[in-house]
């Protein structure tokens, strides 16, 4: 995975997760957890991707209750870094 391709499906993820915050009848809890995405999406960057790799899978499969769909993105993004 090249610089690009890492930061752009960063990008991608950081759209979703604003998105979905910006929904009106977003929950307190949805809310706490996606902000909680989000500061650990901060901690990847592509220099320390390797260091990282995992925290967010394993977070969000033991921790978080997130939409599917947003949590498959979350994973496949983690299992990807290479």
């Amino acid at each position: 995975m090249d610089k690009i391709l890492f930061s752009r499906r960063k990008a991608l993820l950081l759209d979703n997760i604003a998105e979905l915050l910006q929904n009106p009848g977003i929950s307190e809890k949805e809310k706490t957890m996606l902000e909680r995405v989000l500061v650990l999406l901060d901690h990847y960057s592509f220099e320390n991707r390797l260091l990282v790799k995992g925290l967010l899978s394993h977070t969000v499969i033991d921790t978080l209750e997130l939409p599917y769909s947003l949590g498959d993105l979350l994973i496949r993004f983690d299992h990807q870094i290479t």
